[in-house]
């Protein structure tokens, strides 16, 4: 599992709390955005929309957005959730989150 991210992104950071949170082994790659290197072909290929962080999985799979990352490290490394687990709270947390990013 390999995050793209840059080292100063709000997005990126939560993604990589929720990393050590669950301790997953993850390699990291930096993304300038301060030069545009998420602009680069390579990376827009993972991520069209050009943002970070990126998660690319160990099956091939290229997640973007912090918040469907963590739903996806959510549903796929359950051990240690760090999310409500149970109705209504779980669409609870969801609103919080979704909320706060209006």
């Amino acid at each position: 599992m390999k995050l793209y991210s840059f080292f100063n992104s709000s997005a990126s950071y939560r993604v990589r709390i929720a990393l050590a949170l669950k301790g997953i082994n993850y390699q990291t790659e930096g993304v300038n955005i301060r030069i545009g290197q998420q602009n680069e072909l390579a990376y827009r290929r993972m991520n069209p929309v050009g943002l970070v962080p990126t998660l690319l999985t160990d099956e091939g799979q290229s997640l973007g957005q912090s918040l469907a990352i963590i739903d996806w490290l959510e549903r796929h490394y359950p051990q240690v959730p760090l999310v409500p687990q149970e109705e209504p709270a779980r669409q609870q947390g969801a609103g919080n989150c979704l909320c706060h990013r209006l």
